[in-house]
């Protein structure tokens, strides 16, 4: 498989991920008491399907890179510190019982997309 193509496909996961994590900001202003409305359901499979969808095609991109040189990338411990802090922030804020959805989302939101984006730009290093 040619590499522009394996580009492409690493660039559209991210997309898949973008989208999926976008859903998590959406929550706060869902109407989840009582029954739930259509658009909830919406919410939840647009970001189970970008979820899915992204890491089928990292995985494809994975088992077509094995053999390829990888070349350093050294900010990806960013990423990662990003990633727990707000993780962290998710649980004090669960433990405290601090009812601030937004900001419980966005701190879901950052978690996620950040190590999303450093599975993508990983691949980005094997296709460059």
């Amino acid at each position: 498989m040619k590499k522009e193509k394996m580009i492409l496909i690493n660039r559209i996961s991210g997309i898949c991920f973008l989208l999926s994590s976008l859903n998590l900001l959406v929550i706060p202003f869902l109407d989840t008491t009582g029954t739930l409305d259509p658009l909830c359901y919406i919410v939840a499979s647009l970001f189970w399907s970008g979820l899915l969808i992204g890491l089928g095609m990292q995985i494809f991109l994975s088992l077509k890179c094995k053999k390829m040189k990888k070349k350093k990338w050294k900010n990806q411990k960013l990423f990662y510190i990003i990633s727990a802090v707000a993780f962290i922030i998710v649980i004090l804020l669960a433990i405290l019982n601090i009812d601030v959805m937004f900001f419980f989302s966005l701190m879901l939101f950052v978690s996620i997309i950040s190590l999303e984006t450093s599975v993508v730009i990983k691949k980005e290093m094997y296709l460059k």
